[in-house]
Parts: structure tokens; C-alpha cells; sequence
């Protein structure tokens, strides 16, 4: 009873301990005494963590006894060490969990200034874990292409993709109108003074089209990201999801792309209610782009019920690309925690 090494009986320990306190303090108070205290930490970080914090709230005045002098250890040194060896646990794992753990110990212990210095040592820990040394072949290839990426984690992917929304955004800027002509309906009509040229954006799904094109051409086919394979698919119809895979597919990062058009009714909300509520929420995904495409220009012309209604709703959303940029940029931010990470994009197509 006294191994704190199972899952599941330590689960059970605390459980009761945490219930009955007296009962807990004497379990561990007489397995110290009888010197069978001990742990092999074949347990989850969040169960270590809980151990942890029980202790120290139960035993906060335990600290080991001077070691100036040779003696058999004590009931104190025994609680002491405990405490010490389940640390030491979560500063050895390298994982992102243990550090979560650790910060909660600093939270609910904030007069502990020591615990930073445990908390380094696991991000420490957990970055050379997560550090995986480029090839010669893939360091090769790198330093041939001045725009080449490593790709170890979501973050990086992200990140990655933002970069070449702003290539397309460039390309547009350079090239306008004809790169940007194909997200846009045309036609010519006759009027009494002459023929008129009529234009419309072409609906969401083309836009998400042209983006999944793009994508293919721009991280996959200029090899853009050297250490991994990119993997481009259509997501719950308009959107889109990007994965990093290692070589061996060991390794998988992804991030979701919500495609509105500016004219959506539910442009103000859908980043939060769709792209963090539905598709991050309670998922495997926790990275996210919302990417806005913004038409509202004098070319956009067509007025029949349709398009005058479409139109509208864009007006009432935001009166300008600047006031929509600051707007979900800072909603991305407020967004975003420890857990999820949302970045946007308003991607100007007007002609």
C-alpha cells in the first residue's frame, strides 16, 4: 500500500486522502517512519501533480533535516525526499504536460520563488525533447532556398502558412487585376449609352478552392517546408485543413483555415462560435487561421436582390479592410491561450 508506483491505487490513495485528511497524514507519516516511503513513477503527470500538491499542502513545514552530520535519515527526510522525487519526475519528462504541472504548482504556491528554477529546467527539458536535428540533406536544401522552413510543431506550421497567405497577398498587389479577376463573376451587359461591364465576387467556395490551389502550388510544390510533407484537404466544405507529416509519419501537426467571405452574416462571430467552437473545441486540432477574402470595391456592381442584400451585410460587418484587420486580429489574440492558438488573415480581393 505504501508503493506509490500504480496508476490507478494512487488515484484511489488520493482520492481518500483528499476526503479524509487524518487518514492521509498517517499512511504517509507511518510509511516514513517504517522507512518504506518510496515511489516508481510509472504514473501520468496530471497524477503526479495532484500527489505533489497534496503533499506539500499537508506536510508545507517538512523540509530535510542538516546533513552535517552522518545519521539514518527521519520521518521528515523521508516526506522531504518524496516531495523532491516527484518533482524531479516532472522536471525529467520533456513534455509540455509536466510543464503545465509545474506552473500550476507556482500558481497555487505563489511564495515558492523556488519553483521557477524547476519550471526553466522542464521547458529546458522539453525543448531538447522536442528538437529534432535537421539532415545534411534536408540543411542542404534549406540553405538553397532563402524562404525554406523547418516544421517541428503547430506553432511553426502556422506560422508557415501565414507567411505564404502574404506571398499571394503580394502577388495580388503586383499583378491586379488579372491574378485577382478569377475569384470574380463578369459579364458584359447593353445599356442605352452603351456596354456596361458587371462584376461580382464569385461565392465562398471558390475562393476556398483557389486557396487549396494555391497552397498545393506554394508549400508543396516549391518545397517550401524541407523536413516534412504537406498535405493540403478540404475541410467541412469551404475550409480547409494543412498537415506537417514526418518522413516516417511518426509525426503530424495540423491547422484548420475558416474561409468567410466579407459578406458572411455571421462574420463577426464565426471565429469564435465556428473555428474555435466547432472545429477546436474538444478536438485534436488546436491551431487555427481565419481567413477573411475582402471584395467591397466600387467593381462590385451587380445590383439584383441577391448582391444587393450580400452587400448589405458587408456595410453593416465593417466600413473599411483596416477596421476588419484590427478586429480580428485582436479577437484572434483574446482567443488564444495555453491550449489553442488562432491567427487571422484578411486577404484583399478587391479588383
Amino acid at each position: 500500500m505504501y508503493r506509490f508506483g500504480n496508476q490507478e491505487i494512487l488515484r484511489r490513495l488520493l482520492t481518500l486522502f483528499q476526503a479524509e485528511a487524518s487518514i492521509g497524514e498517517q499512511v504517509v507519516e507511518t510509511s516514513a517512519k517504517e522507512g518504506k516511503l518510496w515511489a516508481s513513477f510509472d504514473i501520468d503527470c496530471q497524477t503526479i501533480g495532484d500527489f505533489w500538491v497534496w503533499l506539500e499542502k499537508t506536510f508545507s513545514e517538512e523540509e530535510k533535516e542538516s546533513d552535517h552530520l552522518v545519521r539514518p535519515l527521519t520521518e521528515k527526510d523521508r516526506i522531504y525526499d518524496l516531495k523532491r522525487d516527484l518533482l524531479t519526475t516532472l522536471k525529467e519528462d520533456g513534455t509540455q504536460e509536466s510543464c503545465q504541472q509545474i506552473a500550476r504548482f507556482m500558481a497555487e504556491f505563489p511564495d515558492h520563488d523556488w519553483l521557477q528554477f524547476s519550471y526553466n529546467d522542464a521547458v529546458n527539458k522539453t525543448i531538447s525533447a522536442m528538437w529534432s536535428p535537421p539532415s545534411p540533406e534536408e540543411l542542404s536544401s534549406f540553405l538553397d532556398a532563402l524562404e525554406s522552413r523547418f516544421v517541428q510543431n503547430a506553432d511553426q506550421l502556422q506560422d508557415v502558412v501565414i507567411e505564404s497567405l502574404g506571398r499571394l497577398q503580394r502577388s495580388f498587389i503586383a499583378k491586379k487585376p488579372s491574378l485577382v479577376r478569377c475569384l470574380w463573376n463578369e459579364t458584359t451587359v447593353r445599356e442605352e449609352t452603351g456596354e456596361k461591364q458587371i462584376s461580382w465576387p464569385k461565392d465562398e467556395g471558390a475562393l476556398s478552392d483557389y486557396l487549396l490551389s494555391f497552397f498545393e502550388n506554394d508549400l508543396i510544390g516549391r518545397g517550401i517546408v524541407v523536413n516534412r510533407e504537406v498535405q493540403i484537404k478540404p475541410y467541412e466544405k469551404t475550409d480547409l485543413k494543412i498537415d506537417s507529416c514526418s518522413k516516417d509519419g511518426s509525426i503530424r501537426e495540423s491547422v484548420i483555415v475558416e474561409v468567410k467571405g466579407c459578406w458572411h452574416p455571421e462574420l463577426k462571430t464565426s471565429m469564435k462560435t465556428q473555428l474555435v467552437g466547432k472545429y477546436l473545441g474538444n478536438s485534436q486540432f488546436d491551431h487555427g487561421i481565419y481567413l477573411v477574402g475582402w471584395f467591397k470595391c466600387d467593381a462590385w456592381n451587380l445590383n439584383d436582390s441577391h448582391q444587393k442584400k450580400r452587400k448589405g451585410t458587408n456595410s453593416k460587418n465593417f466600413s473599411n479592410i483596416e477596421e476588419a484587420e484590427g478586429k480580428f486580429r485582436r479577437q484572434a489574440s483574446s482567443l488564444s491561450d495555453s491550449n489553442t492558438r488562432i491567427k487571422s488573415f484578411v486577404l484583399d480581393c478587391r479588383l
